[in-house]
């Protein structure tokens, strides 16, 4: 009986291949039902019967992983921390994007900091802190996020934080003013030129030496020093 159910399967698998190939200038949806043998169609509906997940021919892509060595001196705030994270990069997320989480995560560094799932889960960001109790203490965005996106956090949690970059003055304009009265959320931008170098060709295990003086952070990895001078566009540091 479960040799006859995979060659049954099997052979609904090549039906409905060869419709999709006959048909390759016709977008199917649900409206649209596609004649098949009986065993292939939903219930009383004509339609396109769901195909199996585990045979499907659209698999997504898995996340990239990464190894992180962070060796940190913070003379502003006094934290010297060695530590060793495994960072997953979602098939979207760009270099520069991977990285300005990683310059987020040295900049506010603390032993409950931790890497949300950001791309995978829009309820989560990109990096959070939280208490013992489960309450979010710090929630940290990349990006450019809309003025609805940062209201939405700042209300989730006791501080809101911002790495901005990219080509931001269009953004800028828009959304600085909007958030202007969030008395919790905190904005800085990320050099476009010294992020792009930073973020270039990145290795699969990433060792950075990161020294934080007078708001300044100093990137020493394998190809020198970086300085990366944010530019703080709402609050502070914090």
């Amino acid at each position: 009986m479960r040799v006859a159910q995979d060659i049954v399967s099997s052979l609904e698998y090549v039906l409905i291949s060869a419709v999709l190939m006959s048909h390759p200038h016709r977008q199917f949806t649900t409206r649209q039902p596609i004649s098949l043998p009986g065993s292939f169609l939903g219930p009383a509906s004509g339609r396109l019967a769901a195909f199996p997940a585990s045979r499907s021919p659209f698999m997504a892509q898995p996340s990239t992983t990464y190894k992180f060595e962070l060796n940190l001196t913070d003379l502003d705030r006094g934290v010297y921390e060695s530590v060793k994270q495994t960072i997953a990069r979602h098939p979207s997320e760009t270099e520069e994007r991977m990285t300005v989480r990683l310059l987020a995560y040295a900049f506010w560094y603390n032993e409950q900091l931790s890497f949300g799932r950001g791309l995978s889960d829009v309820d989560e960001p990109a990096l959070w802190e939280k208490s013992l109790d489960d309450r979010v203490l710090h929630w940290i965005e990349v990006g450019q996020p809309d003025a609805d996106r940062l209201t939405w956090c700042s209300r989730r949690t006791e501080r809101t934080s911002l790495l901005a970059y990219g080509s931001l003055r269009v953004w800028e304009g828009k959304v600085i003013p909007a958030i202007k009265n969030l008395k919790n959320v905190n904005i800085a931008a990320v050099p476009q030129e010294v992020l792009e170098v930073l973020a270039k060709d990145m290795p699969r295990v990433i060792k950075w030496d990161v020294m934080i003086s007078e708001g300044t952070v100093f990137v020493t990895d394998d190809r020198g020093q970086h300085e990366v001078q944010l530019q703080w566009l709402a609050g502070e540091r914090g």
